[in-house]
């Protein structure tokens, strides 16, 4: 099957893949044929997960294909069905989609250098798994990751998408916070920071036996019918009693289409994980950043600034520009990498989730505990 992560696509379910529970593959399979619809090659396999990724023939409506596998099922054996699902589309959480009228952009601007960080041991012992795009060797990261080389820019090529940096601004952001942390960096986003929910599992899993302490997804998806994809959930699950799983709550806050303003985020609205909302430079939750229950903490997230790529970028507003290192970015992307920073400059002898206890129970700290509130009065 091709890895799709070498185009860009979009933010939905892919049309003709369908997701499925290993041991009810044999089952599947021959109520598809029952009911004439063909499966492409051989189904890929995932162990770890027990999942399926089974490619469908022809034109298939992998929605119109569920609706008649449980259909199928339902009269089969009443309400029991095997576990199914689609695959979806992941994306870089920046900042959009949101109202033309909102000052957010979309796009980083180059900035100077921030102010250097003074070393210290924050963090030190700490290993936080980053699963993003490919990340460059900025210089404020030297010696502080470690990544295949299929997960670094060796050479970048030029001009690149504005997201190829997306990496490599979460990463040093994170080390802004704890300049002693190591960052374990794995690639699964293309350089349009796009991929599918089964790569982005699969991804993920390769992080179950790294030893990291904390996994940052600064990435997400939405599903048709608002539930929790079935991907993601497995992946949680199987991965959360052995590090902490912080990831960004998505940038739909503002957004003119209230079903869309309400969706969850996957993976960040399944429990256990620490979903993460951006505040504003007012120190208040950001328009752009969900006013949801299942949201944890926020962090700033706007006009955050943050090493970026030394290239030419080509932007879509304005046409390429040249970036020298640094820029301002916003989006819950970015707090996101802020709150696993803050966990790891905040943990003692590796115990996290007590990291994150201390820094939720502070009342004005960079990481603060989110309780959904009015629009009119924004927290």
């Amino acid at each position: 099957m091709t890895d799709p992560t070498d185009t860009d696509i979009p933010n939905t379910s892919v049309d003709d893949e369908l997701i499925v529970h290993l041991p009810h593959l044999r089952l599947v399979t021959t109520a598809l044929g029952i009911l004439g619809i063909q499966v492409t090659g051989t189904p890929e396999q995932h162990r770890p997960l027990d999942l399926a990724r089974l490619k469908l023939a022809g034109s298939a409506d992998v929605t119109n294909v569920l609706a008649q596998l449980r259909a199928h099922f339902a009269a089969q054996y009443g309400q029991w069905m095997p576990l199914m699902d689609s695959n979806q589309h992941v994306a870089t959480v920046i900042g959009m989609p949101q109202p033309k009228s909102m000052s957010i952009s979309d796009d980083p601007e180059q900035t100077d250098p921030p102010a250097p960080v003074p070393f210290t041991p924050a963090g030190r012992g700490i290993r936080v798994g980053v699963l993003d795009t490919k990340i460059d060797a900025h210089p404020d990261l030297i010696g502080r990751f470690v990544a295949e080389p299929s997960a670094r820019y060796r050479p970048l090529p030029e001009p690149v998408p504005l997201r190829a940096g997306h990496a490599t601004f979460v990463a040093s952001l994170i080390t802004r916070m704890a300049p002693a942390v190591t960052i374990d960096a794995h690639a699964v986003l293309n350089r349009n920071g796009r991929a599918t929910a089964w790569h982005t599992a699969t991804a993920m899993m390769t992080f179950a036996d790294s030893g990291i302490d904390i996994l940052n997804l600064s990435l997400g998806c939405r599903t048709n019918d608002g539930l929790a994809p079935l991907l993601m959930s497995r992946a949680v699950t199987l991965l959360n009693q052995r590090m902490l799983i912080v990831a960004a709550a998505g940038n739909h806050g503002a957004a003119d289409d209230l079903n869309l303003r309400v969706a969850p985020t996957w993976p960040a609205a399944l429990p256990d994980v620490v979903a993460v909302g951006a505040r504003g430079l007012d120190g208040k939750r950001a328009p752009f950043s969900p006013n949801l229950p299942w949201v944890t903490c926020t962090a700033p997230g706007e006009k955050v600034t943050g090493g970026y790529l030394k290239a030419l970028i080509a932007t879509t507003k304005s046409g390429p520009q040249q970036f020298d290192g640094y820029a301002t970015w916003s989006g819950t992307s970015f707090a996101t990498a802020t709150v696993s920073g803050a966990i790891a400059a905040a943990t003692h002898r590796r115990d996290v989730r007590a990291a994150l206890a201390r820094l939720l129970a502070e009342s004005n700290g960079v990481v603060r505990q989110f309780t959904q509130c009015d629009d009119d009065q924004r927290a």
